[in-house]
């Protein structure tokens, strides 16, 4: 198969997989985050939510 044809389906390939990655780190995070106490959250930046759902209060402006 020729180089030229291969080069851009391997950086398609490469893009997604790393959009996959950053998107389950930034997911095992959140559960991670999640699982702090409202005090701590608060020391942190964020905010719990009505639904316990965490965020950060800039993200809403």
């Amino acid at each position: 198969m020729n180089a030229k044809r291969v080069e851009p389906i391997v950086d398609v390939l490469t893009g997604m997989a790393g959009r996959i990655l950053a998107s389950s780190s930034r997911r095992r995070t959140g559960r991670q985050i999640a699982r702090f106490s409202t005090r701590r959250l608060e020391d942190l930046g964020f905010a719990r939510g009505w639904d316990g759902s965490v965020h950060r209060p800039s993200d809403y402006r």
